[in-house]
Formats: C-alpha cells, sequence, structure tokens
C-alpha cells in the first residue's frame, strides 16, 4: 500500500498526521485572493474557472476551491454566461461593480486566516 500523499502537491504526508500540508492549505487561500484580485481588476468580465487557471497558473483544484470561495463573498456572482477569456458560452465568475474592492477584505471575508 502507498503512502498518504497530500492531494494538492502529491507530496508525501505523515501516516497519521496531516492530510494537507499546511503550506498547501494556505496556497489555497492565496489563489482565492488572487482570483478576487483578478476579476476585480475587470470588472463586470465574467471569466469561467479554466481561463482564470491560465490567466493566474493554477492548477484545476486550486481554482476549483477559490472559485467556491470567491463566488460566496458579496461583490461576485456566479452564472451561466458567455466567458470574456475564451469566448465559449459556460459557468463564469465575475466581480459586481461595488463602492469597495471586495479583494482587499479578502480572506477575512471568507472566514479565512487575516
Amino acid at each position: 500500500m502507498a503512502g498518504a500523499t497530500c492531494p494538492l502537491c502529491r507530496r508525501p504526508v505523515r501516516p497519521g498526521g496531516e492530510v494537507i500540508h499546511a503550506e498547501c492549505d494556505a496556497g489555497l487561500t492565496d489563489a482565492g485572493g488572487a482570483v478576487a484580485r483578478l476579476l476585480y481588476e475587470r470588472l463586470e468580465h465574467a471569466l469561467c474557472a479554466e481561463c482564470i487557471a491560465d490567466a493566474l497558473g493554477l492548477t484545476a483544484l486550486e481554482t476549483d476551491t477559490a472559485v467556491a470561495r470567491v463566488q460566496a463573498v458579496p461583490g461576485f456572482a456566479m452564472r451561466f454566461d458567455r466567458c470574456v477569456g475564451c469566448g465559449r458560452r459556460r459557468q463564469v465568475l465575475r466581480a459586481l461593480r461595488t463602492t469597495r474592492d471586495p479583494a482587499t477584505e479578502w480572506p477575512r471575508s471568507v472566514g479565512g486566516a487575516q
């Protein structure tokens, strides 16, 4: 039987210890912040997860986790629409026009570490 591995980086983890490396978990929070900043810099531009991943150099898992976190934050919306990155109709995430920069509230706004 192979040893346990971190689902993000695929490196081994201690048996009976952590399931995911602390630095990998922190990376997910960082990925959420990066997604929030990317979308806020492009207000009203809807991007699919694939285009977000390409723009930020994230893995599919990092992107899916970050998108799930960001879409729960006020000031962001997920909907079925055309992606401005690839032109395909699919689930897209966008930052809404607000008076505050929701990216500066990250990660406090989703209960992450400050």
